[in-house]
């Protein structure tokens, strides 16, 4: 797993995806993320680690069990500032990770940032969410390692 400190900025994996996150992948359709939308994701875009910590799903059953599917821009904020289905719903606008990255402090609601007017614009706006997200995650991460830490060597 990767520790990073929180001010660190992170590749941006939408650089990885085909036409370098540019351009629309197909809808998302959320379902079984093993057997549908997180292997469908994978397919599309070859990545196989969570883009959060760095798990690989492909390593071990237990981490392949462990995959799920990010909304970057979430779903219920899209919808809030009408954003164009095309663009929220599309796996352009996903990543592959793991569900203890994708259940930490999951309730982006992107604040500081204005609605989108344009594609580039939505594209902008979902590459600085995932940047603000994984910094968010890199410090809860760090904060769960030290309690886990704490209760394995007798602390609590």
């Amino acid at each position: 797993m990767k520790d990073l400190a929180p001010s660190l900025t992170v590749p941006n994996p939408f650089d990885r995806y085909p036409k370098g996150g540019r351009s629309c992948l197909g809808r998302l359709v959320i379902d079984n993320c093993r057997h549908g939308c997180g292997l469908r994701l994978y397919q599309a875009t070859k990545l196989s680690t969570c883009a959060y910590c760095g798990i690989d799903f492909q390593s071990t059953f237990v981490c392949w069990m462990m995959m799920s599917v990010d909304h970057v821009v979430p779903i219920k904020v899209a919808e809030t500032w009408n954003i164009p289905k095309e663009w929220y719903l599309d796996m352009i606008n996903c990543v592959l990770c793991c569900r203890a990255c994708n259940e930490l402090d999951n309730r982006n609601e992107l604040k500081g940032l204005s609605r989108p007017q344009t594609f580039e614009e939505f594209l902008a706006m979902r590459n600085e969410a995932f940047q603000h997200r994984f910094q968010k995650i890199a410090r809860r991460r760090k904060e769960e390692q030290a309690f886990y830490q704490s209760i394995w060597n007798g602390s609590v």
